[in-house]
């Protein structure tokens, strides 16, 4: 039975996704869903969704890293609807789920990044609906609650989040076992979206996945169907099979404790699979994704990092004093130390080849990293 949700300040039904994973089907509603679209239908989807892109060229200069960031986050918002099931099949063989968490947030610095309309467009993608996105009163944790418990499938997605309530939920987010507690295989994703929020700290942080997105788009949302999405659903019923009956009969666990399913690999290597498919050329921003390296923790934070210190040596190189072997979130191996300075500064030293090997580019000599100072 549906139950009715406060979406905003109006209540609503939301949308249900659900499997018959027997049959290999999925249902939205309790209508089948036909996975095997036309190939023009899904082209369709595919022109309208590579123009989204594109459109961001003409907000900003320098695209890549929205168009990057945007791409993870469709990427994740897609493969959602498996993380219940995924996550209840891991818990009974005894293998973590942190690659596969409940919750998401995006922010910005202004109002006009284009959070809310990227979230709706996917969401438009995976439903075929509009306005669905609850706003900061739709965050009360009984209201959470009952959507965790007794939706299914489709993420719910939260606008207008503020700090204070965002605090708040942190304590829905540590909670570890929810989903194989209260709702199983059905669990849908909380989406969050707000202005100018911090980053969480390590506890919560490692329990979601955080987007910081930094520029604005607009586009209509009428043209986009679903035909993309349900061929990727099926696509992905059939990869989430194989992975579970990969890790039965090869138990990847036994011989490595830090092994954990990369959802967000398979989810990617099928969106790309599908574009080549279907003739398109892949962007350099749409590339094969990974848990670690691209969604998690210290090494995503890394990135992020990098791609700094990149930008700034281009546009800045004469703030960069480069010594013969060193130019703290920093990876390990990049041996990163820093010093707080006077002037509220701080100076940072690391491995320089690494940090060459990881820019792409090899620095110039007597040119190290001010721009670090404070704000």
């Amino acid at each position: 039975n549906k139950r009715r949700i406060s979406v905003s300040v109006q209540e609503r039904f939301y949308p249900e996704l659900t499997f018959d994973w027997n049959e290999q089907k999925a249902f939205m509603d309790g209508t089948e869903l036909d996975l095997h679209p036309s190939v023009e239908d899904v082209r369709k989807d595919i022109d309208e969704l590579m123009q989204v892109f594109q459109n961001f060229e003409m907000f900003v200069d320098e695209t890549g890293d929205l168009q990057a960031t945007h791409f993870k986050f469709m990427n994740f918002i897609f493969e959602s609807p498996f993380h219940a099931k995924l996550r209840f099949d891991m818990f009974l063989r005894g293998i973590g789920t942190m690659s596969l968490p409940m919750f998401a947030l995006e922010t910005s610095e202004t109002a006009n990044s284009g959070k809310t309309f990227m979230t709706n467009f996917i969401l438009k993608m995976m439903t075929g609906k509009t306005h669905l996105a609850g706003n900061n009163e739709s965050t009360r944790l009984d209201n959470l609650r009952d959507i965790l418990k007794y939706c299914k499938g489709f993420p719910h997605f939260v606008d207008e989040i503020n700090a204070a309530s965002f605090t708040r939920i942190t304590s829905l987010i540590k909670d570890e076992s929810a989903c194989e507690k209260v709702n199983p295989e059905s669990m849908p994703v909380i989406v969050m979206a707000g202005n100018d929020l911090k980053e969480p700290d390590e506890k919560v942080r490692k329990r979601m996945v955080f987007f910081r997105v930094r520029t604005a788009s607009n586009t209509i949302l009428s043209r986009i169907g679903t035909a993309l999405y349900r061929e990727y659903l099926g696509r992905m019923m059939t990869a989430v099979t194989n992975l579970i009956e990969f890790i039965d009969e090869k138990k990847p666990q036994e011989t490595n404790d830090m092994w954990y399913p990369d959802l967000v690999n398979i989810s990617s290597k099928i969106l790309i699979e599908i574009f080549k498919e279907n003739g398109y050329n892949i962007p350099s921003y749409m590339r094969e994704l990974e848990w670690n390296k691209d969604y998690y923790g210290a090494n995503y934070i890394a990135e992020n990092t990098i791609r700094s210190i990149r930008k700034e040596y281009e546009e800045n190189p004469g703030a960069f004093v480069i010594g013969r072997d060193t130019v703290n979130t920093l990876p390990a191996e990049m041996r990163a130390k820093s010093s707080q300075m006077r002037d509220g500064s701080c100076f940072i030293s690391m491995n320089r080849k690494e940090l060459e090997d990881r820019l792409g580019f090899k620095l110039k000599k007597n040119h190290i990293l001010s721009f670090f100072k404070n704000k």
